[in-house]
């Protein structure tokens, strides 16, 4: 039992993270990228999201597709990431939700936005 609910609470913010940007979009797919597209792939998996709601963007670094939303995760609870960055394309990105610790491993998770 424990161990389900130490797997539930790892995934719980996920699941809250991908259902809203699905929900951001009622026309289209919405664009995802993160930086750990792996287990991104497996948490929209767990979600129920599918690609035809979230449209996944693998390695946003060197896309030329500038993705609307970026999931991006610290190393531990310890690193902060800033309110505002840019990608190596210029593209500038604002936080819109942050999640602090919610990772079994104390990483933080961070949700940004394009700012257009």
């Amino acid at each position: 039992r424990h161990s389900s609910q130490l797997f539930e609470r790892g995934r719980s913010h996920f699941v809250e993270i991908f259902t809203s940007l699905r929900e951001s979009n009622a026309t289209a797919p919405v664009s995802v990228g993160g930086d750990q597209d792996y287990q991104n792939a497996l948490r929209m998996a767990y979600a129920g999201v599918s690609a035809d709601e979230i449209n996944y963007i693998d390695d946003y670094l060197t896309s030329t597709e500038a993705p609307r939303f970026i999931i991006r995760e610290s190393i531990d609870a310890y690193e902060v990431f800033p309110e505002t960055f840019l990608t190596p394309q210029g593209t500038r990105y604002q936080t819109v939700k942050s999640y602090r610790a919610p990772l079994l491993n104390g990483s933080n998770v961070y949700v940004y936005e394009i700012v257009r």
